[in-house]
């Protein structure tokens, strides 16, 4: 079948197709949708870094942080707290942190930032090594990485901190006479000293000045003697009597 018009200024002719029908939008149409990021989970949600921040190394007693993007199963960034179905709606189930070290294991404690960004802050008092595990559903978290070269967990060094007199430890040389509660006229009396931090963590590197006094109960006069680094951690300090005399 063919349908043709005519006019008065358009003699008969077939009637073009685009004149017959054409798409056109209905009723409220276009209308705006928003596409929604899935439920956190493990695959992609990353552990960032920040200039200011080193991830890796802490100082024992220093309050430490650092964030976690949250993000779904195709590696979309989450905008919200626990919006999606599968969401857990407390950050401290959504993320769980465990730091294992050789002398146990402590939590983290997450709070939720902005724009499914959580914090993670905690403070280690023991220097040393430690793995720390950042968890969602139960999985470490890969960064996007994939299982082989996934983030968590991830090595921490704890350091000591700045050396606290009163933690410091001092203790005679392996001689016949204890050189801290005795000595001899003529000899050199040796002892040692260990540097500590606030939580009896020996100090790693030396540079610290003990100075060593020694005054006399019967005349109240005082020598001292400043001590020489044997070592990153230990000192030792001599001294030399040249009379009998009570300190």
């Amino acid at each position: 079948m063919q349908l043709h018009w005519t006019s008065k200024s358009i003699q008969k002719t077939l009637i073009p197709q685009d004149q017959l029908y054409y798409p056109t939008h209905i009723s409220r149409s276009p209308f705006s949708t928003e596409v929604l990021p899935g439920a956190a989970d493990y695959p992609h949600s990353e552990i960032l870094q920040s200039n200011n921040n080193n991830n890796n190394v802490t100082i024992a007693g220093e309050f430490t942080h650092f964030i976690v993007q949250a993000k779904d199963a195709l590696g979309n960034k989450k905008n919200f707290d626990g919006d999606s179905q599968g969401d857990q709606h407390s950050a401290g189930e959504q993320f769980s942190i465990e730091i294992i070290g050789s002398e146990g294991s402590q939590s983290g404690k997450v709070t939720y930032v902005e724009g499914g960004k959580y914090r993670v802050d905690y403070t280690l008092t023991k220097a040393g090594y430690y793995q720390v595990h950042v968890r969602t559903g139960g999985s470490d978290i890969y960064c996007g990485q994939g299982e082989k070269n996934k983030c968590s967990p991830f090595a921490l060094t704890v350091l000591p901190g700045r050396t606290v007199p009163s933690m410091c430890e001092g203790e005679s040389s392996l001689t016949s006479i204890d050189s801290v509660v005795e000595g001899r006229a003529g000899e050199t009396g040796i002892i040692h000293v260990q540097a500590k931090d606030a939580y009896s963590n020996n100090r790693k590197i030396g540079g610290d000045a003990f100075i060593l006094k020694l005054t006399s109960v019967t005349n109240n006069t005082g020598d001292m003697w400043r001590t020489i680094a044997m070592s990153h951690i230990l000192y030792h300090t001599q001294y030399l009597l040249q009379e009998f005399m009570t300190f």
